[in-house]
């Protein structure tokens, strides 16, 4: 009986084992095509993210703020373009952010040379996704004495 028994439960213990082996197995298979299931990881929806070290500084202080996407492909990093845009056309003017690989960020750095409110605008292009991914964003500072 007590042999049935252990006989039983190192079965289902197997089974268990087995069952989890083979979810594991499949998920780490998704994951090396860039699919979790059928759920496929490259239509995910970006969103941009201004981090602004700070929203007031005074004058004569550097604003700094890191341009984020929420998500990268570290491979093909998003594009960062500074400039007041009517339009998300690719062909706009502006000034081209470096992306850093280490903070994985789009840093954009000004010395105002004014009081008062300040407002910069760009866009953020991530040419990894199909197709590619554009939004416009928008923020403000404030500079005082």
């Amino acid at each position: 009986m007590k042999k049935s028994i252990v006989y039983i439960l190192v079965s289902i213990l197997f089974f268990g084992l087995g069952w989890f082996t083979n979810k594991l197995n499949h998920f780490v298979n998704a994951m090396k095509q860039d699919k979790v299931g059928d759920y496929n990881i490259r239509n995910l929806e970006y969103h941009p993210i201004v981090i602004p070290k700070s929203s007031n500084i005074k004058l004569g202080e550097e604003y700094i703020a890191d341009v984020r996407l929420a998500v990268v492909n570290t491979y093909n990093p998003p594009i960062v373009i500074i400039g007041k845009f009517d339009s998300l056309t690719l062909n706009s003017p502006g000034d081209t952010l470096k992306y850093d690989a280490k903070s994985q960020a789009s840093t954009f750095r000004e010395t105002p040379t004014t009081v008062g409110k300040h407002i910069w605008e760009g866009k953020i292009i991530n040419a990894d996704s199909k197709p590619p991914y554009k939004a416009l964003f928008h923020i403000e500072y404030t500079v005082t004495q």
